[in-house]
């Protein structure tokens, strides 16, 4: 985290949030978010948080917007248009002969 935070941060960090998802401890991760707030620099080479506590903060992140985007009635909304396109490749087994 930089100087700004996304505007969807305050909103997928919310205890509310979190407690909705049911894959979190709110208390826990509202603490944890203080601290990432307080000890957050100009940029990622300000940035003063260990290396456990970054790899946390991407964990939580994730788990997140992963459960925001497919799982709640709720997704992430971007400030942009974002297209997604899926291609499947299908390989059939050969025939025993």
């Amino acid at each position: 985290l930089g100087r700004s935070v996304p505007s969807y941060f305050y909103d997928l960090f919310s205890p509310e949030s979190i407690q909705r998802s049911g894959i979190l401890d709110d208390e826990r991760v509202s603490k944890f978010i203080s601290k990432c707030l307080a000890k957050r620099g100009t940029g990622m080479k300000d940035f003063p948080l260990i290396n456990t506590d970054n790899m946390a903060f991407v964990g939580l992140l994730s788990s997140m917007l992963l459960w925001r985007q497919f799982v709640s009635e709720t997704p992430v909304q971007s400030s942009r248009e974002m297209k997604f396109t899926t291609f499947v490749d299908r390989v059939t087994a050969p025939e025993h002969v």
